[in-house]
């Protein structure tokens, strides 16, 4: 039986633009914290292989403090092994960090798109792996590939995409049911999926720690074990901080003052600790003052974005007024009582309340 723990994606030294100097060089620090936390949950469950698949680094030019670390810290879980795969964010090139770090014995990098056998004989397992060597990989390299048939357990690292029109090395589902592998360790994508093709098990396990609003809620890494030609796997969480996208139903408020009691009655997960997005939403016969509503709410937030969509109250518009507001209202009230379906009404309902929110100089978001 071989133990395994498959992350991707760290990013490390990514740049924070939305976040202020301070902030963002604490980030910046708790990415490099989670790869620490990774290697403690390997030796404290007694991982055999950790497998990383690509984009361990943000760029080529990753800082000193950053590779001292992953050194430092694949010393520390000897005699875990640690195999990676570059991948289009950090690619092998004679000039890159791979090139140029010392790794410790227990490391292995695969530095070419030819795919490499490597037996592990104690743990009755076969790792295989490939890497980018530039920003882009537009070849198949698992295409017509088959694990040798002497393996008793065997496991695939590489980053690749199942998405056909990527350019960043496309995996068919052809490739790995043809592969023979029985896990395929990827990385690329930034939220968790499992799969199963012919015998052989896939995964992404997204990003340990997400780092937008693109990658939201809880973030982490896959744990597995083989054994008796079978796979099994879970999930386990590794990030310190979350980012979460709430909307907020503003209707019946009557000034910023009701928004901010609204907002502050509802219940986030950690406020203090997580990144939180809050779209206003609703119906409002007003214009919200973010700048008023963001300096009453900031204090009660690690990190918040304000934002509104809102639109407006046109209950009481007259219709027959000589404005623009009132043609605008008398054209769309026309349309709507021709209109041929519940779909086209639905249609013209929006631009009546989409329509009526820019008459009001609102801000529109579609």
């Amino acid at each position: 039986m071989a133990r395994f723990l498959h992350c991707a994606d760290l990013h490390l030294d990514t740049k924070f633009q939305y976040l202020d100097e301070e902030k963002n060089a604490a980030r910046r620090e708790e990415l490099r914290a989670v790869f620490s936390r990774i290697v403690s949950l390997a030796i404290a469950e007694r991982i055999d292989v950790v497998f990383i698949a690509g984009d361990l680094f943000e760029g080529i030019n990753a800082t000193a403090d950053s590779l001292e670390l992953i050194c430092s810290e694949m010393e520390r879980a000897k005699p875990i092994r640690f195999f990676i795969s570059p991948g289009n964010h950090d690619p092998f090139t004679p000039a890159s960090q791979y090139a140029l770090m010392p790794f410790p014995e227990n490391a292995h990098v695969f530095r070419t798109t030819t795919v490499e056998r490597i037996v592990l004989p104690e743990l009755n397992l076969t790792v295989y792996g490939a890497g980018f060597i530039s920003t882009t990989c537009a070849g198949g390299l698992l295409t017509g590939f088959q694990k040798d048939p002497s393996d008793q357990a065997s496991v695939c690292v590489i980053h690749g995409d199942l998405n056909q029109a990527t350019p960043y090395h496309y995996i068919s589902n052809q490739d790995i049911e043809q592969s023979g592998f029985d896990y395929l360790a990827l990385g690329h994508i930034h939220a968790f999926a499992l799969y199963q093709r012919g015998k052989t098990v896939y995964a992404y396990p997204g990003v340990p720690e997400g780092r937008g609003f693109d990658e939201r809620g809880d973030k982490g890494v896959i744990l597995g074990e083989i054994a008796n030609g079978k796979v099994t796997t879970q999930f386990r969480s590794t990030a310190n901080r979350k980012y979460f996208a709430e909307a907020i139903d503003v209707t019946g408020c009557v000034s910023s003052e009701d928004v901010v009691a609204r907002i502050m009655a509802c219940s986030f997960e950690e406020p203090q600790r997580n990144f939180f997005k809050l779209t206003c939403k609703g119906v409002a016969d007003f214009a919200l003052d973010l700048d008023e509503i963001m300096e009453s709410i900031a204090q009660s937030f690690y990190f918040v974005k304000l934002s509104d969509e809102t639109t407006a109250d046109i209950s009481g518009m007259p219709l027959h007024e000589d404005s623009l507001k009132g043609i605008f209202l008398n054209n769309i009230e026309a349309a709507l009582k021709a209109a041929p379906d519940e779909k086209q009404k639905h249609l013209l309902t929006m631009a009546k309340h989409y329509g009526s929110s820019a008459l009001e100089r609102r801000e529109i978001k579609l």
